[in-house]
């Protein structure tokens, strides 16, 4: 670039010029270099959320015009967070390339794709207009993606999860069309890895619902809106009912009793599980001692107890003192864990419970045969009980395969010297099954509904048997 000032003699008449010239060459990289660090993520050198805004809003337009097609596909990589964890970060940095150029190559020249930040990328393809085009293109990015990864000679396999959302019929602005990808991706996580999900007017409902809930949440404990019920737990041997579970509701001021299944995983994901367990734990410490002074009735309390609060550092010192507490034997509480988390977390949770059963508290195996394919942890951990998981107890006399899990399952125990408990015991089917094949113990409403803490002494004179015996 080149600038002149003229020059002029005494009779101002211009005798000559001066010219400067200026190499612009470093500015033009500067902004250069400005404009793709503001446009362009520079680990995958993608288009950065601030230039897939602005593509979308493009395609949006230009598709209300020509009436042709845009389909924004959210993508999650499922369980990124452990491979950061175990490999390291600059590991996790060669494979969001990797996944970056594996997108890439897979979509057309005429699509976008960003990456929005960590492990979230998005597509944006134009001339997409059903729902099953747009589910077609998305297993194909999936199954691109889920092809062996071969990194610093570390052989992997990730799985995605994909939300999809169509426009104009899932969202009219490129705010709404995010959006419901978005939550069309969570609902694709939620139902397990490596999934796809189209937009729905359902899940956004659900997630309203869901918002609802965890924002009362909060308030729930504070304002005493929890309580305890009581399911019996018979044994048909003896007739007799020989302990409880207790039950978490939740009673809501404008909604009435909230089914647990709304609740608990909300207060699972944003913590409010721990304060809820710790104050479970303390009520039903407290409910069974109270049975065991007033009304002389001695038995075993069953309490569920949330991954979540058995990774807590302070949880066995938290359990010993609501035993202390409320005067309460070790021995007549007992730990519900559910299977399939337990092993999840099997390493780190060894030590809570040794310590756990060296106080004498009893564990139980909830959901059994659910959550895991290698059985060899049962011999290594020194556990009380197995609940045969209710999905099979269902199927007993409908599903052979289930008749024969359920064979397997008393069988293993028997070998273990482990008490079994059947859990969902509704018919005298399923009744007369299990007691044939050598378990008497049921939890059911067959024979007891979950109950109030009062009704729960009037069961100790009821007698229960079945057609077997």
């Amino acid at each position: 670039e080149g600038s002149a000032a003229p020059i002029r003699g005494d009779s101002a008449d211009v005798i000559g010029c001066i010219v400067v010239f200026r190499d612009m060459t470093p500015r033009k990289e500067l902004l250069s270099e400005i404009t793709r660090k503001a446009n362009f993520d520079s680990l995958t050198h993608l288009p950065n959320r601030n230039l897939f805004h602005d593509r979308l809003d493009q395609m949006v337009a230009q598709s209300g015009r020509t009436r042709s097609g845009v389909a924004l596909f959210y993508l999650d990589i499922d369980e990124f967070k452990d491979i950061n964890d175990t490999m390291g970060h600059p590991f996790g940095d060669l494979l969001l390339k990797e996944i970056a150029g594996r997108i890439s190559a897979v979509v057309r020249e005429s699509d976008t794709v960003a990456r929005l930040g960590g492990d979230e990328f998005c597509i944006i393809a134009d001339k997409i207009g059903s729902r099953e085009e747009a589910l077609l293109f998305a297993g194909n990015v999936r199954d691109h993606l889920s092809k062996p990864y071969q990194l610093e000679g570390v052989d992997l396999r990730v799985t995605t999860s994909i939300g999809v959302a169509l426009f104009p019929e899932d969202g009219i602005t490129p705010t709404v069309l995010v959006r419901n990808a978005d939550i069309a991706m969570y609902q694709a996580k939620g139902k397990g890895r490596n999934g796809i999900e189209h937009f729905s007017p359902e899940m956004d409902r659900a997630i309203q619902d869901r918002a609802s809930i965890e924002n009362r949440l909060y308030l729930a404990l504070e304002h005493s809106e929890f309580v305890l019920f009581y399911q019996p737990i018979v044994d048909l041997q003896s007739g007799k009912m020989v302990s409880v579970e207790a039950l978490v509701r939740w009673d809501h001021p404008e909604f009435g009793m909230v089914s647990p299944d709304r609740f608990i995983p909300v207060a699972e994901k944003n913590g409010m599980i721990i304060p809820m367990g710790r104050w479970v734990l303390e009520q039903a410490c407290r409910q069974a001692k109270s049975w065991l002074e007033a009304q002389d009735l001695s038995l075993l309390v069953k309490v569920n107890v949330s991954i979540r609060q058995l990774l807590q550092a302070d949880f066995v010192t938290e359990v010993e003192r609501s035993l202390l507490s409320n005067g309460l034997p070790a021995e007549m509480l007992e730990l519900e864990i559910t299977e399939s988390l337990l092993m999840e977390n099997l390493g780190e949770l060894k030590q809570t419970l040794s310590r756990l059963k060296g106080m004498g508290v009893r564990l139980s195996i909830d959901d059994f045969g659910t959550g895991y394919s290698s059985l060899s942890y049962l011999s290594h951990l020194n556990l009380n009980t197995l609940k045969i998981d209710q999905s099979f107890t269902k199927g007993i006399g409908i599903h052979p395969n289930d008749d024969s899990i359920v064979k397997t399952i008393l069988a293993l125990a028997r070998s273990l010297s482990l008490e079994v408990v059947a859990e969902g015991v509704e018919t005298v089917l399923q009744s007369d099954f299990l007691v044939k094949n050598g378990c008497s113990v049921h939890q059911g409403y067959l024979y007891a509904r979950p109950q109030p803490a009062s009704s729960i002494p009037g069961y100790r004179e009821q007698f229960f048997s079945s057609p077997v015996l």
